[in-house]
């Protein structure tokens, strides 16, 4: 019998070619996030399901928080991944595509 190698996890980035660093980011501020923030009536009249909210686009604000992203991976220098998954929502396209614009060796392709 065969064994097969356990995946292990462990903090921190990748310190050999046989294993990835995986990176989370959720999306920048939405209309929907700000919706919740200051309508008194999101929750009584179930605003989060209104088609305008579901699928929310970015606001100015969160649009900013993408190109602060995109201006801190540049100084830190991140190493370009080998993929970007994101959810077919508005609202994380946008984080992609502004937070990882012109990236060099980044991926210009994202797979939902």
């Amino acid at each position: 019998a065969t064994t097969s190698p356990q995946l292990q996890l462990r903090p921190g980035e990748a310190t050999s070619d046989d294993e990835k660093t995986i990176y989370f980011v959720r999306h920048a501020e939405g209309y929907h996030n700000k919706g919740e923030r200051e309508l008194p009536n999101w929750k009584s009249d179930n605003l989060g399901l209104d088609p305008k909210y579901r699928d929310a686009r970015l606001t100015p604000a969160g649009v900013a928080q993408s190109q602060q992203l995109n201006a801190d991976l540049r100084k830190r220098s991140v190493p370009p991944p080998e993929l970007v998954v994101v959810s077919t929502l508005s609202r994380t396209i946008q984080t992609a595509q502004t937070g990882f614009k012109d990236l060099p060796g980044w991926p210009t392709t994202f797979v939902g």
